[in-house]
C-alpha cells in the first residue's frame, strides 16, 4: 500500500529504535529531524525495511563508542497549492571502518559481505536497494577506508502530511 507519511517524525524514530535493538550495542544512534515535514510517497513496509537494513549495516560498521547519525531532509521546493515536490532524503552516516573501492562497488550485490564468514547473509543492502528502486527512489553510498560511510536514500516527496492521498493510489 502506498501512502503519504512524514519521515521526519514517527517512521525514522520507530525504525531507529528497532535497528538499535537488532544490532549489537556498539555506539550511539542519533536522529536529526528535519525542520520541515518530510513526507514521502512510498510503500511503508518496503521503505522502512530498507532504512532498517541500512541503519543496522551502519551500526555494525562502527567500533565501540562510534556513532551513527540519521538525518531527514524534507523537500525544499513547493509545487502548486504549496504542496512539497521534489525528493525527500534520508542520510545515514557512520564513523565506522568504511569501505575500499572494490568493496563499495560490490556493496549492493546479493550475498556479498565485507565481513568475516558467518556474520550475515549479505542481503541487507541488496534488499534495501531493491525496495528503494521499487518505490522510484535511489540509494547512494559514499565511503573510504577509515572514514566511515554515508548512505543517502532519496525518495519521491509527497504532499503535506495533512493532505489526503490521491484516490488512484489507494490499494
Amino acid at each position: 500500500t502506498r501512502y503519504w507519511r512524514d519521515w521526519s517524525s514517527d517512521v525514522c524514530s520507530s525504525d531507529l529504535r528497532t535497528a538499535a535493538v537488532a544490532a549489537p550495542r556498539r555506539g550511539r544512534v542519533e536522529h536529526v529531524r528535519s525542520s520541515r515535514a518530510a513526507p514521502v510517497w512510498a510503500d511503508a513496509a518496503q521503505v522502512e525495511e530498507a532504512l532498517r537494513a541500512v541503519v543496522v549495516n551502519a551500526i555494525e560498521a562502527v567500533r565501540d563508542g562510534g556513532s551513527v547519525t540519521v538525518e531527514v531532509r524534507g523537500p525544499v521546493s513547493t509545487g502548486s497549492g504549496g504542496a512539497p515536490c521534489g525528493r525527500t532524503r534520508v542520510i545515514v552516516r557512520d564513523d565506522g571502518i568504511g569501505m575500499d573501492a572494490p568493496t563499495l562497488r560490490r556493496a549492493f550485490d546479493p550475498f556479498f559481505s565485507g565481513r568475516e564468514a558467518g556474520r550475515g547473509a549479505g542481503l541487507g543492502l541488496s534488499k534495501a536497494r531493491r525496495f528503494i528502486d521499487i518505490n522510484r527512489g535511489e540509494i547512494v553510498l559514499e565511503s573510504r577506508p577509515g572514514a566511515g560511510t554515508l548512505a543517502e536514500i532519496i525518495l519521491p516527496a509527497g504532499p503535506s502530511t495533512d493532505a489526503p492521498a490521491p484516490e488512484a493510489a489507494a490499494g
